[in-house]
């Protein structure tokens, strides 16, 4: 038995990344628990991830527009009128003032999910998926929860699994895990490859690429000149496991360093778009991670060199790891649920309609 139906509103692509769908799907399995139905609205450029979404039982629609335009306000709307669900969540910058005023309107509660704080928001809960934006920085209705901070960071049930497993550095032969994230990052994963097998010091690379074909055959093309020391992961579905059996981790600035932070892994970020630069600053601020910069023509040989100088570095490895562990307990769903549920049962019958601005 079921206690109500949920609507999530939620890209990936190509250039975007899998990182807002990775965190939706935390905090889908999150509500799960709590017996209720979580459908996907989503426009996912990897056709991986639906099948990845369906395996923890949740329905997927494919959402014909991107998300935030006129045509896709229409299908929204329609799907709301259709499934009449308890709760909307959305998670996507293109969502404006305007659209989410009139989504309030018509759901009982509505939760947006915005890192860069651009707007005025209607919304009933308002949550800062990164470590950068505080509640200060939010500009929000009256009457309007909002959650920012490390304490509602959403880990995946596996990170947190992982946590316990991973509770000191593993043995063996130095391990870095390179994982990019969902987009296709081939060629890029390739060049940073490249780079670190040239380190003595590094005795294996697992590279996770994502499904597609790009920048396989430079990769295998290393693997063969290196024999041994490059492992090519094609549509990772075990990364939590991978990162407990990993010395450090090479990753994008968007939700993975979160997970690897609750998992206790020493973590490089690499900023690939201009929207990470703030929260890989903060990562390396809050002493979980090291940032390199953006990922341009000097990336690999600053990747190198970090990370040979962090896996030369036992104490450095070992801060690193303790700090992620006590910032991200891995909770943050079980926490937004909380607060859904509280704000749920004091629902209004009838919402009148706010004023955008």
């Amino acid at each position: 038995m079921t206690r109500g139906s949920i609507l999530l509103r939620v890209d990936g692509s190509a250039d975007d990344g899998m990182g807002k769908v990775a965190r939706c799907l935390a905090l889908a399995n999150a509500l799960q628990r709590r017996r209720y139905q979580m459908t996907f609205m989503s426009r996912i450029d990897n056709h991986a991830w639906p099948d990845r979404i369906r395996r923890h039982r949740h329905t997927v629609l494919r959402a014909s527009h991107p998300a935030g335009t006129s045509s896709d306000r229409a299908d929204l709307m329609k799907e709301v009128e259709s499934r009449q669900p308890q709760v909307v969540i959305t998670d996507s910058i293109e969502f404006d003032e305007e659209y989410l005023a009139m989504l309030s309107y018509r759901v009982p509660l509505v939760i947006t999910i915005d890192a860069i704080a651009g707007i005025r928001f209607p919304s009933d809960i308002v949550l800062s998926p990164t470590l950068v934006c505080d509640s200060r920085d939010f500009h929000v209705y009256p009457g309007t929860q909002i959650l920012a901070g490390e304490r509602y960071a959403m880990v995946r049930s596996e990170f947190r699994r992982a946590r316990n497993v991973r509770a000191t550095e593993p043995g063996g032969a130095v391990r870095v895990l390179l994982s990019l994230g969902g987009g296709e990052v081939g060629h890029d994963t390739a060049r940073l490859a490249a780079a670190m097998l040239e380190e003595k010091s590094i005795d294996k690379i697992d590279a996770v690429i994502g499904a597609s074909t790009e920048g396989r055959d430079e990769l295998k093309m290393l693997a063969e000149r290196f024999p041994g020391r490059l492992s090519i992961i094609a549509d990772c579905r075990d990364l939590a496991a991978r990162i407990t059996k990993s010395h450090l981790l090479v990753c994008a600035g968007g939700n993975t360093p979160i997970e690897a932070a609750c998992v206790g892994i020493p973590t490089v970020v690499v900023v690939r778009r201009p929207d990470q630069t703030a929260h890989a600053e903060k990562l390396e601020e809050v002493g979980v991670a090291q940032s390199v910069g953006e990922f341009d023509s000097s990336a690999p040989e600053r990747v190198a060199r970090a990370v040979v100088e962090i896996l030369g570095d036992n104490f450095e490895r070992k801060a690193m790891s303790r700090s992620g562990r006590m910032l991200i307990d891995g909770r943050g769903g079980d926490r937004l649920v909380t607060a859904t549920e509280i704000l749920l049962r004091r629902a209004r019958v009838a919402k009148s309609m706010p004023a955008a601005a």
